[in-house]
């Protein structure tokens, strides 16, 4: 399914709040509620977009960007194989002297240093691993608009309040991973259903599902599938920045309207991994420019996104085909099937 310009009106208006109601949307758009609702669902059935529910910043997880270098026919086994792993959310294929780029997210740095030793490092095929712990995460893909409504390009969000803080130390407790694991089910289940699931009152459901997203303990966010929509390719740059200029470069980059991922890291050769989505890889040059912007950085990598085999838990076949949902939560994966 080719996405439309209405259709990505649409996903702008989601990514704004994917839990608004389909009235409140309708109004925004200029259409009937129940056409609103069964276009999202349209696209959701053919796998052109979905909702994703994932640990945010506020969260206290760790993060970390690794690559994988791996014999080149052992690519698709690896990638397959770890894209099984709950806490390793993004597993791409990409180009240069790496097979592999994953994005993890670990409830502390013991489980962190867990999954890149033993769950990637011990994985069949492995020759090298070559990480870097995420010091701050400034903008993601929850930020991220397609330009489609006036003034929707690069929300600014904030996470952290001390009620954030407090909630963040259960994000691994059996009632915030049945809430996540709900929520990564159906991003827009309502606060009824998880109160059964919690065990709780729906008012204490609501004002715990409401700190916890305004606080960024769990992100919601709309993807798309590449395949479909106008974002056709991804490059992924690592850079040197001078520390002193981190900050306010790091912010500059955030707010460019291709940046999907802008991350402070602690790599040996880089200090900031930015991810861009790109209409053509033509667009490539002028994006890196942008980037760049005449100042003191330096790249010391660069990449462009071949297959993404697994996107913040989301599961593709070759084609690029939305096909499962792999929880974070421990307990196992949750199937999700469709027919084509």
């Amino acid at each position: 399914m080719r996405l439309t310009e209405t259709d990505f009106e649409l996903v702008d208006a989601l990514q704004d709040d994917v839990r608004r109601p389909w009235t409140e949307l309708a109004r925004q758009l200029g259409r009937s509620p129940a056409t609103v609702r069964r276009r999202w669902h349209s696209l959701q059935e053919a796998g052109a977009a979905w909702f994703s529910t994932y640990p945010g910043p506020g969260s206290g997880a760790e993060f970390a960007v690794v690559e994988v270098v791996c014999a080149p026919e052992d690519v698709t086994a690896l990638a397959s194989r770890l894209a099984q792993h709950p806490k390793i959310m993004t597993v791409s294929e990409v180009t240069g002297d790496i097979d592999l780029l994953c994005w993890v997210v670990a409830e502390d740095m013991t489980v962190l240093r867990e999954v890149i030793r033993h769950g990637i490092g011990a994985a069949p095929g492995v020759r090298a691993v070559r990480d870097a712990p995420v010091t701050s995460l400034y903008s993601d893909g929850s930020q991220w608009r397609a330009g489609a409504l006036p003034g929707s390009h690069h929300a600014r969000r904030t996470g952290g309040s001390a009620a954030a803080a407090e909630l963040s130390r259960s994000i691994a407790e059996p009632r915030m991973g049945r809430m996540t694991r709900r929520l990564e089910q159906d991003a827009r289940t309502s606060s009824g259903a998880l109160s059964e699931e919690l065990a709780l009152s729906p008012a204490h459901t609501r004002r715990l599902l409401t700190r916890t997203l305004q606080g960024r303990i769990l992100t919601q966010r709309v993807d798309l599938a590449t395949d479909g929509s106008l974002f056709t390719h991804a490059m992924a740059l690592h850079l040197s920045v001078p520390l002193q200029e981190l900050d306010r470069v790091a912010h500059r980059i955030s707010r460019l309207s291709d940046t999907r991922l802008c991350a402070a890291v602690a790599g040996e050769r880089h200090n900031l991994h930015v991810v861009m989505w790109l209409r053509s890889l033509s667009g490539a040059k002028a994006a890196e420019e942008a980037v760049l912007r005449d100042e003191d950085i330096r790249v010391r990598g660069r990449r462009t996104v071949l297959h993404y085999h697994k996107r913040l838990g989301h599961l593709f076949d070759d084609a690029g085909r939305h096909t499962g949902v792999v929880s974070w939560v421990p307990s196992g994966s949750v199937p999700r099937t469709r027919s084509r």
